[in-house]
């Protein structure tokens, strides 16, 4: 319920016109908006800038934790209020 991921996102250059290209990736950060997520946490971000089947690629990485919270509330709870509906049905049926 904890977990962390990395997340990957890939920018190519397909085109025929683009095999001689490549990408230069010096810095990229997130803008504060894409930081605040509702159930998880950025911890970090990293590129990578390399050729694959002939064609430049740039990843950047966003590594995200999920926060407790979330699990907690989302997924206890529900199952708490469905715990409790049952019970209380099978208290009144017996």
């Amino acid at each position: 319920p904890f977990d962390e991921q990395s997340l990957p996102i890939d920018f190519v250059m397909p085109s025929e016109k683009d095999n001689r290209r490549a990408f230069v990736f010096r810095n990229c950060e997130l803008a504060p908006l894409a930081k605040n997520l509702d159930e998880w946490t950025v911890k970090d971000t990293w590129t990578r800038c390399d050729f694959h089947e002939g064609m430049s690629q740039a990843t950047m990485f966003v590594q995200v934790r999920r926060n407790s919270k979330y699990y907690v509330v989302s997924v206890l709870g529900v199952l708490l209020g469905i715990s409790s509906l049952v019970f209380t049905v099978w208290c009144i049926e017996a």
